[in-house]
């Protein structure tokens, strides 16, 4: 047994390791394995992650029914809640301990905005969920009004901005004035934005992180040239090819320090021209040493309404294809979480808020002109917007053997993550998690800090 990632400190220090008896314990709910050799386990209530050769993983059984009578390797099963005693709660436990452990949590800020610049964008996607809404540009009234507001919220501490559209490079001049006003107030920031990387020139590259403190740019790419072109519709008409203008404006993005996360758009009948882009993205961009440039891809399963199951579960399976081909391009890739999800986003975390170019207030980005429990002018405040977004969806029959529950955090009016999960939904998680498993056993081998337990090298 090798410990790639020892259990959170927290659940450590709290819980601590389970004691061993002369019971029968049974298999815990709630963790995963990537099968292979090594196989990798990972326990979704303490967060650790574990590695077994191929010997010890087969012959792990499915409950010990001495638990005191184990070898080394089962016994250290034991402690560390991989199995449990046969009538043990999982999510009660789990429950009462981040129950607790909020108790802990610093107490919240509102430090956490999507900011609108616009509605309006230079380009005309046929699948975007603001196709018509009505579409108008934050005023520069309006932008001061909004960088008092997070000087008021946050004071000294950080604030984090997502520029958000629209596309929020149309209406840039807004941007600057935030920025401005939250430097000379001495409120600290950084952002990031969601962007169609059409405008990012190369002197609004050079603003963007001297001046917009940016980070990274999350622009979507729909496929290859023809595939985006046609997609993305721009207003434009010069003639030039929109697509290698982007592609150019990501080198200088990237060049310049700002990390770039390409979003690719799925849906029935563009996985091979997703396959090619990938081919090109990791020729452009696949041997940065710096690892700036990422990749995933989107599902569009709701475009043309709810689909059957038999495509959703096809377009799933396709999907995963993808995002293993990004992977071995190293175009993407991350652990699993080491920390505790309190909330499911912005909406219901209690710390932030979108911002819509009238200066209102609102709780989803998908609602930016309705749901809305403010303004940045006044404190006036509609608390039952608020407590609404807060309810999770209900439980179902499903879910009570899942598990992957402790990973979910659906909300009632989440326009895109309300509904009960099927067998498509489960299979995109786990397959998901068990990458990510591999990212971090992978990244851990190359560094050479995986920690093997001599003593249980012999048990099978």
């Amino acid at each position: 047994m090798i410990t790639v990632r020892e259990m959170n400190s927290m659940f450590k220090k709290m819980i601590g390791l389970q004691e061993i008896k002369p019971i029968t314990y049974r298999k815990m709910r709630f963790y995963e394995t990537a099968p292979g050799d090594p196989a990798l386990l990972f326990n979704l209530l303490t967060r650790e992650l574990i590695s077994l050769n191929a010997e010890e993983f087969t012959a792990l059984p499915e409950t010990i029914v001495d638990g005191a009578k184990s070898n080394r390797l089962l016994q250290t099963l034991i402690q560390n809640w991989y199995y449990v005693p046969e009538d043990f709660d999982e999510e009660k436990m789990r429950n009462q301990f981040l129950q607790t452990l909020q108790l802990f949590q610093p107490p919240k800020i509102l430090n956490d905005y999507i900011i609108f610049t616009t509605t309006d964008c230079n380009a005309r996607c046929f699948y975007c969920y603001e196709n018509g809404i009505h579409k108008f540009p934050m005023s520069e009234e309006t932008a001061h009004q909004v960088a008092a507001f997070i000087h008021k919220k946050c004071g000294k501490e950080n604030a984090s901005i997502r520029w958000f559209g629209g596309e929020p490079l149309y209406n840039e001049k807004v941007i600057d004035i935030i920025c401005e006003d939250l430097e000379k107030s001495g409120t600290p920031f950084s952002s990031t934005m969601v962007s169609n990387g059409y405008l990012f020139e190369s002197e609004t590259v050079k603003k963007a992180k001297e001046k917009w403190k940016l980070q990274l740019v999350q622009i979507t790419l729909d496929g290859t040239e023809e595939v985006y072109n046609r997609s993305k519709n721009y207003i434009y008409q010069d003639g030039k090819s929109a697509f290698w203008k982007v592609m150019g404006n990501i080198d200088a993005l990237l060049n310049d320090g700002i990390a770039v996360l390409i979003r690719m758009n799925m849906d029935r009948h563009n996985e091979e021209d997703l396959s090619r882009l990938i081919d090109l993205l990791c020729e452009r961009f696949g041997n940065r040493e710096d690892g700036l440039c990422r990749a995933y891809v989107a599902l569009l399963f709701d475009f043309e309404g709810k689909r059957p199951f038999e495509e959703k579960m096809e377009l799933a399976k396709k999907c995963i294809a993808l995002e293993d081909k990004l992977a071995v391009y190293n175009l993407s890739g991350k652990g699993p979480q080491k920390n505790y999800a309190f909330h499911h986003c912005i909406s219901d975390s209690g710390k932030g808020c979108i911002i819509n170019p009238k200066g209102d207030l609102g709780i989803c980005e998908h609602h930016a002109q309705d749901e809305l429990w403010g303004h940045v002018s006044h404190d006036e405040v509609d608390p039952a917007v608020l407590e609404r977004w807060k309810e999770r969806t209900d439980r179902v029959e499903d879910c009570e053997n899942c598990s992957l529950l402790p990973e979910c955090l659906k909300l009632k009016l989440c326009p895109e993550n309300n509904t009960a999960c099927d067998e498509a939904d489960r299979f995109l998680k786990r397959e998901r998690l068990r990458r990510s498993m591999k990212y971090l056993y992978q990244r851990k081998s190359e560094k050479g800090t995986l920690q093997e337990d001599e003593n249980m090298m012999n048990d099978f």
